[in-house]
């Protein structure tokens, strides 16, 4: 199946003439606008694109290519009747999809959930699909929203501005390519936009609703919705497994930091290994047994557990999350907990030997590690509630930094020994007895 992306307006109301370049090149973390929409559709699934243009076609061709940059294979549509409406730029790619295709805008953000959702429905014969919003979201505009009427599940009708309506509008479409046709009568009674042509279908009974809603999508058309979709995309970096200390610090820290990293040339893979570089120093300053280098081998400690964030959001942000990183990513932390903790029992013998320290530091360890382990397997089963406020790695390395503070290193590696290793054993009752009730 292909998806055919419209690119073609001029993007006045957000001042892409003032920017220099056309709306749909429009950066927004790290990213162009279009960029952003290929990105999501390749994600689930769909390799092949039509891009309709008009405005400055040749500086997106030449931006985007043919599309191996981005791993997918590119096809432009030119239209010479752009400026009359988006159904007449429509018409410029009927020459390139047969069948049943994808509808996109260029300026519309989404989650990539709602093409895969669109990919597993079923249309009637010559139906088009649209995906609509009966609850849109405080950050739509809903003053400049195309509005849809349904009646029997059916859409009757689309406009803006229309006192009765049931959804909204989210400009993202599975077409039957009979479309072309209810374009052309649409524009022959002196309508060329795409609700045009959309209220054609809708008079033949042939384009149904698809609610998407509780998802994210956004139209961009203005400066301030440009502002809500970056404000957007960075609060859906949070994660439903963050703990206590992720949630109320690392993450509001680690996310304006990643807002900047996204618009340069560092990789996520490259900010994992910083990460590790990070807690690599913090186990080196904890060595020495010096209490100025072990209060900055807490500060250290900390701040590598905020940036370990970053490789993750860098990642979501570009479309770049590979199975690779989160490997790396997953076997690089456990590697620095290892390292940090040795050294904190390398600085704390250098001024109390004793077997001792290495007793405690051996159960720290392997209670840390195994806490990680088993904190994958049990995040799948148990509440939200209690992942919100479980012992995980931002919690210990936020004790570490505290521990390092204070100058309690073996008062920390202690509560790191006993700690982490109830949380496992409690895990293991609590998945016994959720498996017993299962049982019975």
């Amino acid at each position: 199946m292909k998806a055919v992306i419209l690119a073609a307006g001029e993007g006045s109301r957000i001042g892409a003439e003032r920017r220099g370049i056309p709306k749909p090149l429009i950066r927004l973390l790290g990213l162009s606008l279009i960029e952003r929409v290929i990105c999501t559709v390749r994600d689930q699934g769909i390799r092949d694109f039509v891009v309709v243009l008009g405005y400055r076609a040749k500086q997106i061709m030449t931006h985007l290519g043919k599309g191996e940059r981005l791993g997918v294979n590119i096809q432009y549509a030119l239209s010479n009747q752009w400026r009359e409406g988006n159904g007449s730029s429509l018409l410029a790619a009927r020459d390139y999809v047969s069948g049943r295709f994808l509808l996109l805008m260029a300026d519309h953000l989404f989650d990539g959930r709602i093409i895969h959702r669109l990919l597993q429905s079923e249309p009637g014969e010559g139906e088009t699909l649209l995906i609509v919003d009966s609850a849109p979201r405080g950050y739509i505009d809903m003053n400049d929203a195309t509005r849809v009427e349904i009646q029997e599940r059916k859409i009757r009708r689309l406009g803006k501005g229309m006192e009765r309506y049931d959804a909204v509008d989210t400009g993202i479409f599975l077409c039957d390519d009979n479309i072309f046709v209810h374009l052309e009568r649409a524009i022959s009674l002196g309508d060329c936009s795409l609700t045009g042509g959309m209220n054609e279908l809708a008079r033949k009974g042939l384009l149904r609703p698809l609610d998407a809603t509780g998802l994210f999508w956004i139209d961009i058309d203005t400066d301030p919705a440009l502002k809500r979709a970056e404000k957007e995309l960075l609060r859906r970096l949070r994660k439903d497994t963050d703990g206590p200390v992720s949630r109320l610090l690392n993450r509001p820290l680690s996310t304006m930091i990643s807002r900047k990293i996204v618009n340069t040339s560092l990789s996520p893979n490259t900010l994992t290994l910083l990460t590790f570089g990070l807690a690599l120093s913090s186990a080196l300053l904890f060595a020495s047994g010096r209490y100025f280098f072990t209060a900055l081998g807490g500060l250290m400690a900390q701040f590598s557990s905020i940036i370990d964030g970053c490789d993750g959001e860098v990642a979501r942000l570009r479309h770049q999350s590979t199975t690779f990183g989160g490997w790396l990513d997953s076997v690089l932390d456990r590697y620095a907990d290892g390292l940090i903790i040795t050294g904190m029992a390398w600085g704390i013998w250098q001024v109390r030997e004793g077997p001792d320290v290495w007793i405690l530091a051996s159960f720290a360890l392997m209670g840390s590690l195994i806490a990680s382990y088993t904190a994958v397997r049990y995040d799948r089963v148990i509440s939200e509630r209690m992942i919100r406020w479980r012992f995980g790695r931002d919690v210990r390395l936020l004790i570490i930094m505290l521990g390092a503070l204070m100058n309690e290193l073996y008062s920390i590696l202690l509560l790191l020994a006993v700690i982490t290793n109830l949380v496992s054993l409690g895990r293991i009752i609590r998945m016994h007895g959720m498996q017993a009730e299962a049982s019975a």
